[in-house]
């Protein structure tokens, strides 16, 4: 029986019974005894400590981390020698991976130990490899900033390296803001495309 309804009916009771004076004072204190047992009696109701708990949000890490696949690239800088020296470096596999691979290259190397190899603010403004496996790089006009003959062998080594590791690449060449060009600088020639294999 609900329990609000037992302590309704008490009280109503208790009413009638003072009202209508048939209750002396010892008898309204008994009463009034009574009706606290019979409050204390009755049964407590059980509280749902789980109706108000929620449950975190889970989240599946794991669709996350799968789609982000990540691919090992190899970038060339140059060493405390004068020397091509190899960085790897992970980036996430995309398409245009030969974009990302120079832009990483432009980007610098990560180690201490190594040194750039193109001049700074040089900017990758586009790159097309073309079905017969030509790849064209079209460089700002920041790259011409070369200081000698070594640096602008060591640029544009870097350059063929870094792009010649994907399979679809068998020569380059340059562009200058978008211009064909015959030198970066002026020891290098590029009137015609170089192979990935170019040993300058």
């Amino acid at each position: 029986m609900n329990q609000k309804f037992i302590i309704s009916v008490a009280i109503f009771v208790l009413a009638i019974c003072l009202v209508s004076g048939g209750c002396q004072p010892n008898e309204k204190v008994e009463n009034l005894k009574s009706l606290k047992d019979l409050v204390n009696l009755l049964p407590e109701r059980p509280v749902d400590k789980t109706a108000t708990v929620e449950a975190p949000a889970v989240v599946n890490t794991d669709i996350v981390t799968q789609s982000i696949e990540m691919r090992e690239v190899l970038l060339y800088f140059n060493d405390s020698e004068g020397k091509l020296i190899v960085e790897k470096r992970m980036i996430p596999k995309q398409e245009g991976m030969a974009r990302k691979t120079l832009e990483e290259l432009f980007k610098g190397p990560q180690s201490k130990e190594y040194s750039g190899v193109v001049p700074e603010g040089t900017r990758l403004r586009d790159i097309n490899i073309k079905p017969e496996g030509l790849c064209v790089i079209d460089l700002s006009k920041e790259a011409t900033q070369i200081k000698n003959a070594s640096e602008e062998k060591i640029m544009i080594s870097a350059i063929i390296k870094t792009v010649g590791q994907f399979p679809s690449v068998e020569q380059i060449s340059f562009l200058m803001e978008g211009q064909p060009v015959t030198a970066l600088g002026e020891y290098v020639d590029l009137s015609a495309p170089l192979p990935t294999s170019a040993n300058l």
